[in-house]
């Protein structure tokens, strides 16, 4: 997780200068609380969230234009919803990032 967040800010930060100024926009969606029949361990996701929605924040990212998606949301009808809603709120030069928090098994 932490090499993926470097990876995402360096790149941020090496952004040419004229998109500095464009709107930070985030999607993020995070799923910790799995059906019983899937055998998986509900995991903490909640805390990766909360985490990157900080580090968002610090990166400039304004609250407003962090949508977060969580477990029960998250279904693949809440999940395409929500890309669909994130996509309509792009403009031209905006800065986008989409993350995804689940189980990497």
């Amino acid at each position: 997780m932490r090499a993926v967040i470097i990876l995402i800010f360096g790149f941020l930060l090496q952004c040419p200068s004229q998109l500095i100024g464009q709107t930070k926009r985030a999607l993020i969606v995070g799923i910790s609380d799995y059906p019983a029949y899937t055998d998986w361990e509900d995991l903490h996701s909640f805390n990766d969230v909360n985490l990157l929605t900080s580090v968002l924040r610090v990166e400039g990212f304004d609250s407003i234009n962090i949508a977060i998606i969580k477990d029960d949301q998250a279904t693949k009808s809440g999940i395409m919803s929500a890309i669909e809603k994130f996509k309509n709120s792009l403009n031209s030069g905006d800065i986008a990032l989409f993350i995804l928090v689940v189980m990497d098994n």
